[in-house]
């Protein structure tokens, strides 16, 4: 699935939450920014994970609790390797 943007994002989740296993988002949003949407999603499902990607490097509040709320950092620009290193260690932390 794919979202122009946070409340649309958020939609599709409330709509096919059994079918995300994985949200990537981008911390520079319109209408709504990363940290909002990814709030919202996590009101959705609380242990999604989720990838933030950006441009910028991410605030240190963003980043404190990355790991421990399953969150990731991928800074831009990556490869699709890169994107797929992120997304396979998302799973197998998940698995425990």
């Amino acid at each position: 699935f794919a979202a122009a943007d946070g409340p649309e994002g958020v939609a599709i989740l409330a709509q096919h939450r059994d079918e995300i296993a994985l949200v990537v988002t981008d911390l520079i949003l319109p209408v709504m920014d990363g940290e909002a949407t990814i709030s919202a999603l996590r009101r959705i499902k609380p242990l999604l994970p989720v990838v933030m990607t950006s441009g910028q490097e991410p605030s240190a509040r963003q980043m404190h609790h990355a790991h421990d709320q399953r969150r990731w950092f991928l800074p831009k620009p990556y490869t699709p390797a890169e994107l797929l290193a992120v997304v396979t260690s998302c799973f197998e932390q998940a698995k425990g």
